[in-house]
C-alpha cells in the first residue's frame, strides 16, 4: 500500500514539470503572425485582454491551455488540450473534431502542417467564416478556431478560402511551436 502511494507521488512530481513545460511552449507562441506584408490589418497579435491566455485547470483530465489573437478582420485561438481518447489515431481526431464542431460544415479537408496533420472543419455564411483545425498529438489536441468577418470586396466562398489560409498560418506556427525541431523555420 505504501509503496503504491510512494509511486504515485513519484509519478505527481514527474507530471508537475511537463504541464509547466506546456504553460511555457503555449507562452511562446508569437505575439504576432504574420500573414500579409501588404497590409497590416491582417496579421494576428496576441490578445490584450487578461484573459487572452488561459489555462483550464482540470486535476483529473490535466490543463487545457488557450491563447487568443486578433486581427483586423479575425478572433482566434491556439488551444493545446489532453485529448483523453487513448492511444491516438486519424480516425479519432476526425471524431473529436466532429463533436467539437458547432456550426454548418462546408468544406472539410486535412492538411499536413510542420510536425502534425491538421483536419479541418469550415462553414461560412454572407457575414462571416468560420474555421476549426484539429490535430493529435501523442495524448493530446491541437487545436485552431478562427471566426471572420467576411471582406465587403469579396465573396462568400473567397471569404472563406482567405479564412482556411489563414488559420493554415496559426496552426503551422503552433506545430512548429510543440515540435521546433520538425516544424517549419521561421522567416
Amino acid at each position: 500500500m505504501k509503496s503504491g502511494i510512494l509511486l504515485i507521488g513519484v509519478a505527481l512530481l514527474c507530471a508537475m514539470p511537463v504541464r509547466a513545460d506546456m504553460a511555457e511552449q503555449m507562452k511562446s507562441l508569437p505575439d504576432k503572425i504574420v500573414v500579409s506584408n501588404e497590409d497590416e490589418t491582417l496579421n494576428f497579435h496576441k490578445g490584450t485582454r487578461p484573459d487572452s491566455f488561459f489555462v483550464f485547470e482540470d486535476k483529473v483530465n490535466g490543463n487545457r491551455y488557450r491563447q487568443t489573437y486578433q486581427s483586423g478582420v479575425c478572433l482566434a485561438s491556439v488551444t493545446y488540450q489532453p485529448a483523453n481518447i487513448g492511444r491516438m489515431s486519424n480516425a479519432k481526431v476526425k471524431r473529436q473534431i466532429k463533436e467539437l464542431t458547432k456550426f454548418q460544415v462546408s468544406r472539410q479537408d486535412s492538411y499536413r502542417l510542420g510536425a502534425h496533420t491538421f483536419f479541418m472543419n469550415a462553414g461560412s455564411t454572407p457575414e462571416q467564416a468560420i474555421v476549426l483545425m484539429l490535430a493529435g498529438k501523442d495524448n493530446t489536441l491541437i487545436k485552431v478556431d478562427m471566426a471572420c468577418q467576411a471582406l465587403p470586396n469579396m465573396n462568400e466562398r473567397a471569404n472563406m478560402k482567405s479564412a482556411i489560409f489563414w488559420a493554415k498560418e496559426l496552426a503551422t506556427v503552433a506545430s512548429a511551436t510543440f515540435n521546433p525541431e520538425k516544424g517549419r523555420k521561421e522567416k
